[in-house]
């Protein structure tokens, strides 16, 4: 029983997905206040004080008028330096997916974290020179475009949850009451919602106090934990690697045909359609709210005046109804009530469709709050749209279904964040709002599509469901697949 739990440790892949989630959220509110605080004086070569007013709690017309003109110049900047790693990641994940099917998923998760480690210790390094550009800070992008990118990074582990709770492995050893809730329950998006959590709550107050470069330190230090973890403790979750051939067989364009081939091919039942309806969706929907973030913080800024202090307790509220939500429908709705996946998807995207409509016609801080809050659903959309493809397609080609869904969602996710600056900064004069009903007309299409998802599946013929025989004694002798 001791082997099995120190196994179950070493493939606990939460660990480092929690000090990732955790350093992305909390440098990244600060990351863009940096970029407008350099924009403003080093850039544009407004006065030092006057700068430092931008996102704070001592603002006046004239702060609020240099917060409109620096905020355009400021977006580009960010938008320049997120576009070439996202343009890199989403290519090298197409062959980093299928390559780490056969030499292993550990090297890529090792080599993206230790990718984002060099990132940020730029960054911090950054942070000490107080005149240079805000143009530098898009080389701090190099080391991961060269490393894989978060795309990489997401598709592996993603991969390697995968492997750690597929019917066939025997590289997970948690008792029947682990894999019955915690499984089910979306652990791996509850995990994602806590460190996104912690690192909201925390970046205002660690930036008060320790300032910019305490925060990339902070950041830095995160991430260098999960990668000391991936080093030393992470287990490799797949049971035969090769070892030869590594780097020859990195841009294999054969298993790409063949991840793509898989993905679109030929299904009974309809199983097919309802593949490209929950890629359709699960992109849109990732399109949607993934590009909105940047301009919400910039827009709560410019109408409501809000700090970085506010801005982090609002997301913080959201994210914790959010946790709530995704427990209650994963959980009590899907799993102790049998309410199909497609209904709790529906309920997730109307309820997002409503916060983003609420959020856009927000006059008062009350309605912002209020419209985080009606988002609560919305951590079911993703692990419900998961479960359901992993139950429409066989057990050997989730893995290659997900790969080609991750690249839609980020080629989607890297062409809305162009779009969203555009719009925003072309809306910022007269209707900085405008963005939230962009987002919720995009949530509107992947309403209807659903409801089309859930009538051809709803209709299906059910399959007969098979046990699967477990000759460890450590493990539960038999489990009956249900497909979660």
């Amino acid at each position: 029983m001791e082997n099995s739990k120190v196994k179950g440790f070493r493939t606990f892949i939460e660990l480092p997905v929690f000090f990732i989630l955790f350093s992305i959220v909390l440098q990244g509110p600060v990351f863009t206040n940096l970029i407008i605080f350099r924009t403003c004086y080093v850039n544009l070569g407004y006065n030092v004080s006057e700068c430092a007013l931008l996102g704070s709690e001592d603002k006046d017309n004239y702060t609020q008028k240099l917060e409109s003109i620096v905020q355009p110049y400021a977006n580009v900047i960010s938008m320049v330096v997120g576009i070439p790693s996202g343009i890199i990641s989403v290519i090298l994940a197409l062959f980093i997916g299928s390559w780490s099917d056969k030499y292993g998923r550990k090297p890529i998760i090792v080599l993206t974290t230790a990718g984002h480690v060099v990132s940020l210790s730029m960054i911090t390094v950054f942070c000490f020179f107080k005149n240079m550009s805000a143009w530098y800070l898009t080389l701090t992008s190099i080391p991961i475009i060269l490393c894989g990118g978060f795309a990489s990074a997401l598709t592996v582990l993603l991969s390697y949850v995968t492997d750690i709770t597929d019917e066939n492995s025997r590289g997970l050893r948690l008792v029947g009451w682990m894999r019955n809730i915690f499984i089910k329950m979306g652990i791996f998006e509850v995990v994602l919602s806590i460190g996104m959590l912690v690192g909201m709550i925390s970046s205002s107050y660690i930036f008060n106090a320790v300032d910019y470069v305490g925060v990339f330190v902070i950041a830095t230090g995160s991430y260098l934990i999960a990668l000391l973890y991936s080093i030393f403790i992470l287990e490799e979750s797949l049971p035969n690697v090769q070892t030869e051939g590594k780097f020859d067989n990195l841009f294999n364009f054969n298993e790409i045909k063949e991840m793509t081939a898989t993905t679109f091919k030929r299904r009974p039942n309809h199983k097919r359609l309802l593949i490209m309806l929950c890629l359709t969706i699960t992109s849109l929907f990732i399109f949607a709210v993934m590009s909105e973030g940047g301009s919400l913080y910039l827009y709560l800024r410019l109408k409501f005046e809000w700090t970085l202090k506010e801005y982090t307790l609002f997301t913080s509220v959201r994210d914790v109804a959010s946790i709530g939500g995704t427990i209650f429908g994963v959980y009590m709705l899907h799993k102790k009530l049998k309410v199909d996946e497609s209904i709790l998807i529906l309920m997730g995207l109307i309820s997002c469709l409503d916060g983003t409509l609420v959020q856009g016609l927000a006059s008062t801080n009350m309605h912002i709050y209020f419209g985080g809050c009606v988002r609560f659903l919305t951590g079911n959309v993703s692990p419900m749209l998961r479960s359901l493809i992993s139950k429409i397609a066989e057990a050997d080609e989730v893995g290659k279904i997900f790969s080609v869904l991750i690249m839609f969602e980020n080629i989607l996710q890297m062409l809305g964040g162009p779009l969203y600056t555009f719009i925003y900064n072309y809306t910022l004069d007269t209707h900085p709002e405008f963005f939230n009903f962009v987002t919720a007309g995009i949530l509107g299409v992947t309403v209807i599509l659903t409801i089309i998802l859930a009538v051809i599946h709803l209709r299906s013929p059910a399959e007969p469901r098979f046990a699967i025989l477990y000759d460890d004694p450590s493990t539960t002798n038999e489990i009956t697949n249900n497909g979660c």
